[in-house]
């Protein structure tokens, strides 16, 4: 519809922009014509021309009505009154008793002065009658033209109209591809670039739908322990029983509640909406391992802080805190009593690196890269207290700060690498 009333506006611009010119053009003839009757009377004695209509009286017309052209000789005949005396063009429009006058002067080979007359309003009214003719094609044909331009972008565009019929009849948990049969090529790529949205939309709501799932029986498995504790609490017998069942709750209400502070901090990941600050990864990893010492102590790991390059990048903070974190505490965690933990900072290819490095179990090649999908637990942290999300949060902040993270065996001996890269572009390195 758009397309037609744009195309209707253009036709009437020409049209008005045709019979304006056709307007012009119609006066300049007149005049032309005024020259060649000046010419024909010029060059021929009145007894000489019997084709040209002219009468013995001071005006005489021509025979033809419409144009009302009327040649008066000088100094035969009386001067019109109302012609100035002094003039300096040939061919000029001035007032006459009968309205305005458009004048031409010119002399014969005798000397004589001819002054051939010609009513504007005729002029005027003549010009119109031919911008008129020369428009009403136009005029017929634009509402024609508007109609068949309207018909056939209706018919190029109803496979869109069909396809989006298509689309409202989907259901909403389940989108299905589009069908490509009956589409015009140049539509064909618009509808494989939605069918691949639509597939990653519906990998999506799978992943949805076994997240949920997972949130749910992992959720579920606590809840009922709690429920049972809470009746076993009432049968203690003594009050040494009592506080060892309530050391059970209190275990199980932590495991839960860090349970819970993972789920939210994946959904905060997922949404993408952390700020980018200037973060200090040194001040970061010395953070870091303050803060897990005391287990790494207990476990009497050594750890601490290796090749080091003072990095300052620009980045969420939390999600950069996020992913060193997670790799942190897993290695502490799974790391043998007496192992040895360390931190990496470095440089490398215009890229911030960031390892954490361990002499631990590892994790079989086949699962180092399921490790990463939410509720995954490796075969060799079965039996250790965890939910499988530490590495799918981890993942996912490293996905949206455009940077990489993977695990890889120790070169030499038992062990494995826990490595982000983030590209460092126009971040501050010293």
């Amino acid at each position: 519809m758009l397309l037609s009333t744009a195309v209707l506006v253009v036709g009437l611009l020409s049209t008005v922009i045709t019979t304006a010119y056709s307007f012009l053009e119609a006066k300049e003839y007149q005049d032309d014509m005024l020259r060649q009757i000046a010419w024909l009377a010029s060059g021929s004695k009145r007894h000489e021309a019997p084709w040209l209509p002219v009468k013995r009286e001071p005006a005489i017309s021509l025979a033809d009505g419409d144009a009302r052209i009327q040649v008066i000789f000088l100094p035969e005949e009386p001067r019109p009154d109302w012609l100035p005396v002094n003039i300096s063009s040939a061919l000029f429009t001035c007032p006459s008793p009968e309205g305005e006058v458009r004048v031409l002067i010119a002399k014969d080979a005798t000397g004589r002065t001819l002054i051939i007359t010609q009513p504007t309003e005729s002029r005027d009214e003549l010009a119109w009658q031919n911008a008129i003719h020369s428009s009403i094609p136009t005029v017929l044909l634009l509402p024609a033209l508007t109609l068949i331009i309207w018909l056939v972008v209706r018919r190029q565009f109803r496979p869109v109209r069909e396809l989006a019929t298509y689309m409202d009849r989907q259901r909403a948990g389940q989108p299905l591809t589009l069908p490509r049969q009956d589409i015009p090529a140049e539509l064909t790529p618009f509808i494989h670039a939605l069918n691949r949205l639509l597939e990653r939309l519906q990998n999506l709501l799978v992943q949805q739908r076994r997240f949920v799932a997972n949130a749910a029986h992992e959720l579920r498995t606590p809840l009922a322990a709690f429920s049972l504790q809470v009746q076993n609490l009432g049968n203690a017998a003594t009050k040494e029983e009592m506080q060892n069942r309530l050391q059970i709750l209190k275990e199980g209400l932590q495991r839960t509640s860090k349970l819970t502070e993972q789920l939210l901090n994946l959904a905060r990941v997922q949404s993408g909406a952390a700020i980018a600050d200037p973060v200090d990864i040194s001040r970061l990893a010395r953070e870091l391992i303050a803060e897990y010492l005391p287990l790494a102590e207990a476990k009497h790991i050594n750890l601490g802080l290796g090749e080091e390059e003072h990095l300052l990048i620009s980045a969420s903070f939390e999600n950069i805190h996020l992913i060193l974190k997670n790799g942190l505490e897993n290695a502490v965690k799974y790391t043998e009593n007496g192992g040895i933990v360390t931190i990496r900072l470095a440089r490398s290819n215009n890229t911030a690196v960031l390892e954490v490095s361990d002499n631990g179990p590892g994790i079989v090649a086949a699962e180092k890269e399921q490790v990463f999908f939410s509720f995954h637990r490796a075969a060799s942290s079965l039996g250790s207290e965890g939910s499988g999300l530490g590495l799918a949060i981890a993942w996912e902040a490293a996905a949206i700060l455009g940077g990489s993270l993977s695990l890889h065996d120790q070169p030499t001996g038992s062990g494995l690498i826990y490595r982000y890269v983030h590209p460092l572009g126009k971040e501050i390195s010293r």
